[in-house]
């Protein structure tokens, strides 16, 4: 499905190139054309942006652009928080960039909650995947792939925690780490979906709000499932074999 979607506030007949002729080359290309007037739906009408969605086969929608989104808070979420803190523990860099990379991870995670509980909680729960595997730096999952390799890594590759300890030591940590690891994300899957549960119920009580999310998910999928296409949760898609930290 190739789709086009163009949102604005003002007549939809500006530019240089006609709308009409645009929309015919869209036509002949197979793509269809959704517009998403920014305002009132009589207004959107009468400056040509349902027109234009007519010609190309899309849907003309409308939105309150002064409305925002609203992360939808659920008894759950300051406990994952704490999970995932917990979880991040349990990571150990090692080898050249081992410590960089364990960084980094911690700076993604706190993009995701500069935006938002809600944009934190995602992450968190993809964290809790099985397909999230940091094999290439941490020490931990490194093991569970090969654990002869890491046991045989140099004390100068091994991160600060296991430098001068013996192979049996190492191997006591590195697998009490393991089951550690496992407990929390086990908690975080079952939190997570609660949360998730709790969080669809109350956006269904707030469908009727038409902000620039809620509409373009909405006509997206309908146009989607028409072509025959079929929507996944984003927890039932496969994980890639070494997403990013």
């Amino acid at each position: 499905m190739k789709l086009i979607i163009i949102a604005g506030n003002e007549p939809f007949t500006q530019g240089t190139v006609t709308w009409q002729s645009a929309c015919e080359r869209a036509k002949q290309g197979g793509v269809i054309i959704d517009t998403i007037h920014c305002g009132d739906t009589d207004v959107g009408i009468r400056t040509g942006w349902k027109e234009a969605a007519d010609c190309a086969g899309g849907i003309y929608m409308t939105i309150n652009q002064d409305e925002k989104y609203v992360h939808v808070p659920s008894p759950w979420d300051d406990t994952l928080i704490d999970l995932n803190k917990k979880l991040n523990d349990t990571y150990f860099g090692y080898g050249a960039s081992g410590a960089h990379l364990k960084e980094r991870q911690a700076v993604q995670d706190s993009n995701a909650a500069s935006m938002n509980k809600g944009a934190q909680i995602s992450r968190l729960r993809a964290k809790s995947q099985p397909g999230y595997s940091n094999e290439s730096w941490d020490i931990i999952d490194a093991y569970k792939k090969d654990q002869s390799s890491v046991l045989s890594l140099s004390d100068e590759e091994m991160p600060e925690k296991l430098k001068g300890k013996t192979a049996g030591e190492r191997k006591t940590f590195i697998e009490t780490k393991q089951v550690e690891r496992s407990d929390i994300q086990k908690q975080i899957t079952e939190l997570g979906q609660k949360q998730k549960n709790y969080v669809a119920e109350k956006r269904k009580e707030m469908s009727e709000t038409k902000t620039l999310d809620n509409i373009m998910v909405t006509a997206v999928r309908k146009q989607a499932s028409e072509t025959g296409f079929k929507y996944q949760e984003p927890e039932e898609l496969e994980e890639p074999e070494e997403p990013k930290p």
